[in-house]
């Protein structure tokens, strides 16, 4: 069995992991696919548990070193990581699927209103004789 990679490592693969995921999630959207936005739903939210997971030692880490210790450098940087809330991002497939539903009906009723505009213009006939 092999070592295991450093936490610091371990923090900058899950951060990259989350982020690849993320551009999937969004490509997945924005092509409007069904079935890759329920994988890239799922790869994201791993990927985050991913990086809470490192998150929590870092955790652990914190509350097993000594107050005095807490104060100095590497206590400060670890609290640094630790403000960052990595356990509340989350993503729903169906409240995508409903985001873009809507932006879709937005858009139909915009053009709906124009070209009810343009079907009902009043359009000139020109040479005096309107």
């Amino acid at each position: 069995m092999g070592k295991q990679q450093s936490r610091p490592a371990r923090w900058s693969e899950a951060v990259g992991d989350a982020k690849t995921a993320l551009e999937a999630l969004q490509e997945a959207a924005s092509d409007l696919d069904a079935d890759r936005l329920d994988t890239a739903t799922s790869d994201f939210e791993s990927a985050m548990q991913a990086l809470a997971d490192v998150r929590q030692e870092y955790q652990e880490w914190y509350d097993n070193m000594s107050e005095n210790l807490q104060a100095g450098a590497t206590g400060e940087k670890l609290e640094a990581v630790l403000e960052i809330d990595v356990e509340n991002v989350s993503v729903d497939a169906d409240e995508i699927r409903q985001a873009i539903q809507n932006a879709v009906e937005d858009v139909i009723a915009d053009a709906i209103d124009v070209l009810d505009e343009a079907e009902n213009a009043e359009l000139p006939i020109g040479f005096g004789r309107d």
